[in-house]
């Protein structure tokens, strides 16, 4: 050891470079179990950097999933929106526990004759199942509900990191990364990661990828296993999201990719997994029915099929440059339809002609380019589904196959056209910046219903769903004057939609414009007699005129329709209220919380009701359940000071008539109600601050 002092700098760093080159090379040799010269292992070493991308790839995969984590993070202090969160969470009765029946009803509904509407129109037991655990944790705390779409957006970034390199091989192995980075933080994944509602989009792609890999593993080794296993995950994405039912072509499609023949045997062995899809098809159709379907009578055929190839150019448009994404684009006006939405179908299947024209032999391209097909087709709108022509969230499993095209052409040239490798890192590095500030803006949009469909009036003004759904926002957070605004506009834009008629009715009438009110629910009734909701619209009306007798003639009516309107069935329970026989206002809220325990509106007026009927009590614990719920109530809040009052508990009744006052200062009534509380409990002074302070308003 002495004697390497006398050695230059230069010739000790080449000795060690030699001796640490000369280590690797055995250890290497001995994984491959072949012998490789010295200037075969440094050629390799710098074409393949076999073993230099496997210890980046351990490195770079944990810093994407922490990138991921960062531009996601806004997510995390969202809340929920009022754009399916309140059928999925907010109002759902089913999630409010984890009991049998629950559970049972997650599996039952949509394919018993008891729950023929499914929940949320649809049959995803699972999803519900984990919208449930959520809320046995945190209630409607938000907070948990989008920190557990982030970990499945995890877990799905590491499924499709593994998946990658099992169909990259012998790829550069920052290809895996480079699939995985796109599908982690791609701008239009965000409305699947950062919406609550879209749990299901996260957990259906989670155990289709499972399966895919799973089938993989099938053909290289204990194979009854693995099938068995592929067959398992599928069963649970399906549960998750119908839209598994592409499953079993997908496996044809990796069949295809790893040049298998079609055998007897590779077909039959897809059959269980077909079957399987015909059913879990047949119970969505039942269940849907014309719920989840638009009227699509406004437009042609030609005008579907133009929609359709639409959608094609606009996922493959925002694949690559994904522009201020929004949650909802509105169908065009037929009287002034888009020049590219009509010659849509000649763009889009000349894309389609070039790329099976000019890479019919590639496989991968093939792959990658069916596999987006399979997976977007059931979205493009040759059936109108929703009131939006295109959805990002349709994206969020489809864009794989686009993402494995982009790896192909990605290593294609890191391995044959070195010269163009710092370009493409370049290019690379910009893309990671774009998407990361591009997915980071667009999860703020996310925070609540005001910003949510503000972006959407943003880029499009003139949608009325926009509007109507902004304006039902407003109104649920008391902010009448710009809930009015909106729904004026909504209505100008389109005064003969049925969302729009009906959400006119219901603010006007809130804020005591009742004529305009009953124009717009007797133009409702006109357009849709036969639905229940429709009556109930204009029975709230007559309600606050009132007018009891026709009141409760439309409830009934819209009972009549809908034995399960529970709306319909609380307005009855305000009516017996109002006519202060409490007992039967009391058994038709009862009614209501049976089936839908947070049903708020029915949870306080039973509570009013047990108060006014003397039983206080029982109203305290009906209404220590609505604060649980919704905790800025200032109603419930005074409400439970009278109940406290009643019961002599003088102490309790001014902290929550405090609490009251606290949510709203303005109060002429609480300020009166605690003074006399004051003056029991002998607090002279506080008492006649009060009550000044009552007088003066």
């Amino acid at each position: 050891m002495n004697s390497y002092k006398y050695l230059s700098y230069r010739e000790l760093n080449k000795y060690f470079t030699n001796l640490i080159f000369e280590l690797d090379k055995q250890v290497m040799a001995k994984k491959k179990k072949i012998k490789v010269s010295s200037k075969k292992t440094k050629l390799a070493a710098g074409k393949s950097n076999t073993k230099v991308n496997k210890d980046y790839s351990k490195i770079a995969l944990p810093a994407l999933l922490l990138l991921t984590l960062l531009v996601f993070f806004p997510s995390l202090k969202n809340g929920f929106v009022n754009w399916d969160d309140p059928t999925y969470v907010t109002e759902n009765p089913y999630i409010t526990s984890l009991s049998f029946e629950n559970i049972k009803t997650f599996f039952l509904a949509g394919i018993h004759s008891s729950y023929p509407d499914g929940i949320a129109y649809n049959y995803h037991p699972i999803t519900m199942f984990s919208l449930a655990i959520n809320y046995s944790m945190s209630g409607l705390d938000a907070s948990s509900y989008h920190i557990t779409n982030l970990l499945l957006h995890i877990i799905n970034i590491v499924l499709v990191f593994f998946l990658s390199k099992r169909l990259f091989k012998n790829a550069n192995n920052i290809i895996p990364i480079c699939i995985a980075a796109g599908f982690a933080i791609h701008p239009m994944h965000v409305e699947s990661v950062a919406w609550v509602t879209e749990r299901k989009d996260l957990l259906f792609t989670l155990f289709y990828i499972l399966g895919m890999l799973f089938y993989l593993k099938s053909k290289e080794g204990n194979y009854k296993r693995f099938i068995g296993l592929s067959f398992f995950v599928f069963i649970l994405s399906l549960l998750s999201k119908p839209s598994a039912v592409t499953f079993p072509i997908a496996l044809f499609l990796l069949d295809y990719l790893n040049k298998r023949d079609f055998s007897k045997t590779l077909i039959l062995e897809k059959i269980p997994f077909f079957i399987i899809a015909i059913i879990f098809g047949f119970i969505t159709i039942g269940i849907q029915g014309d719920v989840a379907i638009g009227d699509f009578s406004n437009y042609s055929v030609l005008n579907r099929i133009s929609f359709a190839f639409y959608g094609i150019l606009f996922y493959l448009w925002n694949f690559i440059l994904p522009w201020k994404a929004v949650t909802f684009y509105p169908f065009p006006n037929v009287a002034a339809m888009p020049i590219l939405i009509s010659i849509a179908p000649l763009i889009a299947l000349g894309i389609l002609f070039a790329i099976f024209y000019f890479f019919k032999k590639n496989r991968m391209v093939i792959f990658g380019f069916l596999f987006f097909l399979l997976n977007i087709a059931l979205t493009l709108q040759l059936v109108q589904v929703g009131n939006s022509i295109v959805s990002d969230r349709y994206t969020y499993l489809s864009y794989f196959g686009l993402l494995v095209i982009t790896g192909y052409f990605l290593n294609t040239i890191l391995n044959k056209k070195a010269q163009y490798k710092p370009v493409v890192l370049g290019v690379l590095g910009m893309y990671l910046l774009y998407f990361s500030f591009s997915t980071f803006q667009q999860c703020k949009h996310w925070e609540n219903g005001d910003t949510l469909w503000s972006r959407v009036i943003d880029r499009f003004p003139n949608s009325s769903s926009a509007y109507n759904n902004r304006a039902n926002y407003f109104m649920k957070h008391d902010k009448l004057d710009l809930a009015v605004k909106d729904i004026s506009k909504a209505y100008q834009i389109n005064p003969k939609n049925v969302q729009v008629l009906t959400s006119h009715a219901n603010i006007m009438r809130k804020t005591g414009k009742t004529k305009e009110a009953l124009n717009s629910a007797n133009t409702l009734i006109g357009i849709n007699d036969a639905k229940s909701e429709s009556y109930n619209t204009r029975g709230s009306i007559y309600f606050v005129q009132n007018n009891y007798v026709l009141a409760r003639e439309d409830f009934e009516k819209a009972l009549q329709l809908d034995s399960g309107n529970q709306a319909a069935y609380s307005n009855l329970g305000s009516i017996y209220f109002k006519e202060k026989n409490y007992a039967k206002a009391i058994e038709m809220y009862d009614k209501v919380l049976t089936d839908n325990p947070t049903m708020l509106d029915a949870l306080i007026n039973k509570g009013a009701s047990q108060l006014s009927s003397g039983k206080n009590l029982d109203a305290i614990e009906t209404l220590k359940k609505y604060i649980s719920l919704k905790s800025d109530s200032h109603t419930a809040y005074y409400y439970l000071g009278l109940c406290y009052d009643r019961t002599n508990d003088n102490s309790s009744a001014i902290d929550h008539l405090t609490k009251a006052i606290q949510l709203s200062p303005n109060n002429k009534s609480y300020y009166a109600q605690r003074s006399s509380n004051y003056a029991k409990a002998g607090n002279i002074e506080l008492s006649n601050a009060d009550k000044k302070r009552a007088s003066s308003m």
